[in-house]
């Protein structure tokens, strides 16, 4: 009996993203891309495949309200698939 994948879909967030300084004197120390929706809800966001901190592919959407196509994991991570900054008027 093969096992069917479950699609899911994808979560949508919308924030400000900011870097945050975390883990000081570890191994995972470094600059985190930060995301914080009008709720105050505070998620780490990072690429799959690649470190979650000093990733320098956030530096152009620091500061912007942006929103993200991910899936929402535990420990408040946010895995993107996409990112766009959003124009408001």
């Amino acid at each position: 009996m093969t096992q069917k994948k479950q699609h899911r879909e994808l979560d949508r967030v919308v924030g400000r993203l900011q870097w945050e300084e975390r883990n000081q004197a570890s191994k995972s120390e470094g600059r985190y891309a930060v995301l914080t929706t009008r709720d105050n809800v505070h998620y780490k966001l990072y690429r799959s495949g690649e470190l979650p901190f000093n990733d320098s592919f956030f530096d152009s959407y620091i500061g912007h309200m942006v929103c993200v196509h991910g899936t929402i994991e535990e420990e408040g991570y946010l895995r993107i698939e996409s990112i766009e900054v959003q124009v408001i008027f």
